[in-house]
């Protein structure tokens, strides 16, 4: 005895077609949303990179700020006759 196979309708395929579309764009969307989340990652890694670097520029000038700061006073010390060295 043959079985009969019942081929789907039109209306069984075209739901079956906008299942398959809608699986797709689940998939698409998903894959972007991976590809949004590595760019916020690389974009937060580049803004703590930007951070350290403020961090260290600012660093950099107190630093040059209190050389500055130094070398004047020692000049005036100069111009009153002192020896700032042997303070």
């Amino acid at each position: 005895m043959r079985k009969s196979y019942l081929l789907p309708s039109a209306e069984e395929r075209a739901d079956q077609e906008k299942l398959r579309a809608s699986r797709e764009n689940l998939r698409a969307s998903r894959e972007k949303l991976r590809a949004d989340q590595e760019t916020l990652r690389a974009d937060q890694e580049t803004l703590r990179a930007d951070e350290e670097t403020l961090r260290a520029n600012q660093e950099k000038l107190r630093a040059d700020e209190e050389a500055e700061r130094s070398q004047r006073l020692a000049a005036k010390l100069r111009a009153m006759g002192l020896d700032p060295d042997a303070m």
